[in-house]
C-alpha cells in the first residue's frame, strides 16, 4: 500500500504538490449509504457504484485513485465501528462522503458537522445517546488523551478543544473540514456547467441523522490523530449531500457531478 502523506509537515494545501513530485495518484476515497427507511434504492449508493476507478491526471493536476467503499449501512453503530477502521486501512488523502437529502434538487457540499443530536432511529431502530458520544469525543467529560486547546489550523483559525466547566478538555459541539470548501465549490460549479440540470451548492446543514454522524465521525478520527502527533488536525473529509436520483439518466448525472466535485476537491489543494 502507497504510504499516506505527512499532513503535520505538508499540511493540506500542499498534498497534491507533494503527490505530483512522488508521480503517484492522489487517492480519494469515496463512500455511499445504503437503503432505509422507504428508500430502498439509495442513490449516494448507486452513484458510488458508478465511479471509475481512476481518473486520469492533466497538465495542472496528477491523476487520481477513486477507492470506493459503498453502501455504508445507515446504522450509528456500525459507522462507529466500521468507519475509523476504514479510513486506518485505506489511508486516503482525501475523503468524500455521500448522502441521500430529501426534497432539494440540488447537490450540497456541506461544511461542518455536529457532535450530538443524533435521535433519528436508524435502520437498527436505535439512536446514538448522549451518554454514547461522551464516551468518544466528550463534551464535558476527561478524553483518554489532552487536545491542545491552543492549536491552530493553517489558516490561524482555533481548532482545538475548549475547556469544560470542570477545567477539563471537551470536543467542540461542531467540526468542520480543514479543506477549503469554498474554493471547492467554487471550482465544482464551474465545472458543473458542462453536466445538464445540475444544481451544486455549498452548505452548512448536514444534519443529526447519519449523515452528519459519519461525517463527524471522519472528522473526529482525523483530530485524534493530530491529537496523537500522527496527522492534521482537522480531516481533509468532505459530505455531499444529492437529490433523490432514481431514473437511469439521473443517476448517470450524479456520477458526472461526483467525478467533477472529486477533481475540484484536488484541484483546490493545489
Amino acid at each position: 500500500m502507497v504510504p499516506a502523506i505527512d499532513r503535520t509537515e505538508q499540511g493540506a494545501e500542499t498534498v497534491t504538490e507533494v503527490v505530483r513530485n512522488e508521480q503517484r495518484p492522489i487517492r480519494v476515497l469515496v463512500t455511499g449509504f445504503g437503503p432505509w427507511a422507504s428508500n430502498t434504492v439509495n442513490p449516494s449508493n448507486s452513484v458510488a457504484s458508478k465511479l471509475p476507478s481512476h481518473l486520469p491526471g492533466t497538465s495542472g493536476r496528477p491523476p487520481i485513485e477513486v477507492i470506493v467503499k459503498s453502501p455504508i449501512p445507515v446504522s450509528y453503530h456500525k459507522i462507529h465501528e466500521s468507519i475509523p477502521k476504514l479510513l486506518e486501512d485505506v489511508q486516503a488523502d482525501y475523503v468524500l462522503h455521500m448522502g441521500l437529502h430529501g426534497g432539494r434538487p440540488t447537490f450540497d457540499l456541506e461544511l461542518s458537522a455536529p457532535r450530538t443530536g443524533f435521535v433519528h432511529p436508524d435502520v437498527d431502530t436505535k439512536c446514538w445517546t448522549l451518554e454514547e458520544g461522551d464516551k468518544v469525543v466528550p463534551g464535558q467529560s476527561v478524553l483518554p488523551y489532552q487536545l491542545d486547546k491552543n492549536a491552530k489550523d493553517d489558516d490561524g483559525s482555533n481548532v482545538g478543544a475548549e475547556p469544560s466547566e470542570d477545567g477539563e478538555q471537551s470536543w467542540p459541539d461542531r467540526l468542520e473540514t480543514q479543506l477549503k470548501r469554498d474554493k471547492v465549490v467554487e471550482i465544482w460549479q464551474e465545472r458543473c456547467k458542462e453536466v445538464p440540470n445540475s444544481q451544486v451548492t455549498g452548505n452548512d446543514g448536514v444534519g443529526t441523522f447519519c449523515c452528519g454522524f459519519i461525517y463527524y465521525t471522519s472528522l473526529a478520527w482525523y483530530k485524534k490523530q493530530n491529537v496523537k502527533g500522527e496527522g492534521q488536525k482537522t480531516g481533509p473529509v468532505l459530505f455531499l449531500h444529492m437529490p433523490n436520483l432514481q431514473e437511469e439518466h439521473e443517476v448517470e448525472m450524479g456520477k458526472q457531478v461526483v467525478i467533477r466535485l472529486i477533481e475540484a476537491i484536488v484541484e483546490a489543494s493545489t
